[in-house]
């Protein structure tokens, strides 16, 4: 049984961003951390590199990655 599919790598990567620890102050905070760290990824793996390339990435992809990822942010986050 081959277990490495990417189907699998796909949900090990989700399972390891649900143990990650935000350590964002919760006063403020708007958007899920795991989902940040999906969504910026996501745009590393499409070779944005630098926070502006990133953001612009989420930005022009935002009706689709909501939708896709289940998300109910009215706006999606920026610099």
């Amino acid at each position: 049984m081959n277990l490495n599919t990417p189907e699998n790598n796909l949900l090990s990567l989700a399972v390891l961003f649900a143990e990650m620890i935000d350590q964002r102050k919760p006063k403020g905070v708007r958007y899920e951390f795991q989902s940040l760290l999906i969504l910026l990824n996501l745009a590393k793996f499409c070779e944005q590199d630098t926070p502006s390339q990133i953001c612009d990435w989420v930005l022009n992809r935002g009706e689709l990655l909501k939708e896709k990822l289940g998300l109910d942010w009215k706006p999606m986050p920026s610099l």
